[in-house]
């Protein structure tokens, strides 16, 4: 398959390279051989060209990328392929790119072949968030990091137009390509299915093409360690005075909770792309389109946390560590420890559950009636229609194994009779106020991190904790 490109003139450098292949041929006989008559540019310097000239041509600040060739723009979502172009960051959610912000800022309206797209997770915000957009469906994009005249909405940061393919991208005939992509993840085990494909035929008045995109992935997303920004980590670094080997008094740095958990994200979603396009002459051009998105989202976690947010500075104990020979910014001028191992007086130790599902499809229609006749006169009419649907589900559940005592949650919590244990009975009906949890630990457990080598390991749930739990309880 080969996209039509436009012709270029011969020039001085194609006449000496076609010189030096014929080797003994005079350049007289070169002259008279008309064999050359089009050079065609594919595959990656291509979408270099179309790239650079899409830049040199455009009236505003603007950067372009292009796909080499069909289903062919790099990464998974069309986020991922934005992040090449200068002035783009984006964020990632499970390790697929997920937003996108223009020179640091949000503010970015998103196009689809120059006018508004509606997306499923831009709804109710500014800044796009365009997972459920396959990169395979597009042709390229443009960023727009200023305003013009002919733009019917720009974003205050930037705008960013998606292109599609059409029917008259391609030459006269049928045109079939497909791409099919099989991954499996190291930490779930899953096998990951990615697959697009594209079918088009034309003649020189009329054609029709669609292309569709299929992917049903599960992707790892863990963690261990400090200052978690999810409401279980309990955050915020405290500076604490502690004695390390018994002779010397040190600065440390401590979190107030350290968390881990296992999180699977599953993403499932189709996008389909349908085109027709026709010459109905005297410069007058058709084009309708359709272009569709359905993903469905589940983050599924389980997790562990240990914090303690009662004690202040004296929760832990430094049990490894290097001394750094710095004291600067200690008040006490002791100097500060690198501290590799932490033993933790942890009040309050839980496990919990997440679970967060989102459900997102998207319908854009454009139909466009277009005149160029080569004159000063231009112009074009357009009806677009757009909808979109983002549904969200979140389910929280966390285990506390505290019954209260270390935490100084006491006797808070009214319960039946049945669940008082000896308590003072409150009122006619027998409850009493207990613990939040009257079968929990009464006992501060101990849990020991450490963060050397590859990963951070906690250890330490096999001792003994007392309270409800039952004599010789342990954590684990």
């Amino acid at each position: 398959m080969k996209i039509k490109e436009p012709r270029f003139q011969r020039s001085l450098l194609a006449s000496s390279i076609a010189t030096a292949l014929v080797g003994g041929y005079s350049t007289g006989a070169l002259a008279q051989d008309d064999a050359i008559e089009e050079i065609v540019v594919t595959g990656h310097r291509r979408a270099q060209e179309t790239s650079i000239n899409q830049k040199r041509l455009s009236s505003v600040i603007s950067d372009s990328i292009a796909a080499e060739d069909i289903g062919k723009l790099p990464d998974v979502t069309i986020v991922d392929s934005l992040q090449r172009i200068p002035g783009v960051q984006i964020r990632r959610s499970a390790g697929e790119g997920e937003r996108f912000s223009v020179r640091g800022l949000p503010q970015v309206v998103t196009m689809l072949n120059g006018e508004q797209f509606l997306g499923a997770g831009s709804i109710t915000q500014s800044q796009p968030s365009l997972t459920d957009l396959p990169a395979a469906l597009f042709k390229g994009a443009s960023v727009y990091k200023s305003s013009q005249a002919n733009m019917a909405i720009t974003g205050i940061t930037g705008t960013v137009d998606l292109k599609t393919y059409r029917p008259f991208d391609f030459d006269e005939g049928t045109t079939f390509a497909g791409n099919l992509q099989v991954g499996t993840g190291e930490e779930t085990g899953e096998t990951d299915p990615k697959l697009s494909a594209l079918a088009t035929w034309r003649s020189d008045r009329i054609g029709a093409m669609v292309s569709a995109s299929y992917k049903d992935v599960n992707l790892a997303n863990y963690y261990n360690g400090f200052n978690s920004a999810e409401p279980t980590g309990d955050a915020g670094w405290v500076n604490g005075v502690n004695d390390w080997g018994g002779s010397q008094t040190y600065n440390a740095v401590s979190p107030q909770g350290v968390v881990a958990w296992n999180q699977v994200t599953a993403r499932e979603g189709i996008g389909l792309n349908a085109a027709f396009q026709a010459d109905l002459g005297e410069g007058f051009d058709f084009t309708a389109e359709a272009f569709y998105t359905d993903e469905e989202e589940y983050n599924r976690k389980v997790g562990l946390s240990a914090t303690n947010k009662w004690q202040g500075l004296e929760w832990f104990t430094i049990n490894e560590g290097r001394p750094t020979g710095d004291s600067g910014g200690a008040n006490n001028g002791a100097e500060w420890m690198s501290v590799h191992e932490y033993e933790f007086n942890a009040r309050r130790v839980k496990s919990f559950t997440q679970n967060d599902s989102f459900l997102k499809d998207s319908t854009n229609i454009n139909l466009e009636l277009s005149y160029d006749n080569g004159g000063a006169v231009t112009g074009s009419v357009r009806y677009i229609s757009a909808d979109a649907t983002q549904l969200r589900r979140h389910g929280y559940n966390e285990g506390d194994m505290t019954d209260g005592t270390s935490t100084g949650i006491i006797g808070t919590t009214f319960y039946p009779s049945q669940y008082c244990n000896g308590q003072t009975p409150v009122g006619d009906d027998g409850g009493c106020f207990v613990p939040p949890n009257p079968m929990g630990y009464t006992e501060t457990p101990v849990v020991t991190y450490n963060t050397q080598g590859d990963h951070p390991v906690w250890y330490g749930f096999d001792r003994t904790v007392a309270g409800g739990l039952g004599a010789g309880a342990t954590l684990a």
